[in-house]
């Protein structure tokens, strides 16, 4: 009797034991690992003590309160971003990636749009001179349009306003200061970036122009490994019921709101 007594007490120990190494492994199942590169305003930034912030860091939260996932962020150099997912680091990438560039199918997928992010024009409600597409005459003399450093900007800025002045400044802060001042008649630069100036700082007397052609916009996705094609339809679920409930809406306003 003793020894049933004694068998019985060792098979429910085990069977504890068993089912809590079994919930521990169900919970690293559940966990999912994203890699950010935590420098990327308004979709990713990082504070001073490593805190993660942003648009990117909110829709992945409200896609793994969908999934019932645990998101564990990893920050990741952005030109590393790619290589952290093929390599297996990471299981997820979430950038502003511009997936008209991005080549998946062996490397990863790609999630359905979850950003659209175009190009806009900045100016000032009192700037008289401005007119869209106004062609300069005479570079020396005339203002012209403010930017950061940005490759898809500025060949927009060449290709549609040749005869003009463009300046590049080192930040959207000294872009904006520039139209302010009088230095140049717009500021051109992505509707993210300048929309998330414009509401963190509470700018006013400002007109700006959304530019809607497919020349002038590019779609951010939810980069996946390719070996997971389940954790990508659940993703792309997640992000329709983002769409669908107003969550989306929700952090967009959060970030980008200009009112």
């Amino acid at each position: 009797m003793i020894r049933l007594i004694k068998l019985v007490v060792i098979t429910a120990l085990l069977l504890i034991v068993g089912s809590g190494v079994f919930r521990y492994m169900l919970r690293e199942k559940n966990t999912i690992y994203v890699g950010v590169d935590g420098y990327s305003a308004p979709f990713s930034i990082t504070n001073d003590i490593g805190e993660l912030r942003g648009f990117n860091i909110d829709l992945m939260n409200i896609i793994g309160n969908a999934l019932d996932l645990n998101i564990e962020f990893r920050i990741i150099p952005f030109s590393s971003l790619e290589r952290s997912l093929t390599n297996g680091q990471v299981d997820v990438v979430i950038a502003p990636f511009d997936a008209k560039d991005l080549k998946s199918g062996d490397k990863y997928l790609l999630s359905i749009p979850y950003y659209k992010n175009n190009i806009i024009i900045v100016r000032r409600n009192d700037e008289t001179s401005y007119k869209l597409f106004e062609k300069s005459e005479n570079k020396s003399t005339s203002k012209g349009y403010c930017l950061t450093d940005k490759p898809h900007v500025l060949k927009f800025l060449r290709k549609n306003f040749s005869n003009s002045k463009i300046m590049i400044y080192e930040s959207t802060e000294a872009a904006f200061k520039a139209l302010y001042t009088g230095n140049c008649i717009g500021v051109v630069d992505s509707r993210s970036s300048a929309n998330y100036y414009i509401t963190k700082h509470n700018l006013k007397q400002l007109n700006v122009l959304d530019l809607q052609g497919e020349e002038h916009y590019h779609l951010y996705r939810v980069a996946v490994s390719p070996n997971n094609i389940k954790l990508l339809d659940n993703i792309n679920r997640a992000i329709l019921y983002a769409f669908q409930t107003g969550q989306l809406d929700k952090i967009s306003n959060k970030w980008f709101s200009r009112s």
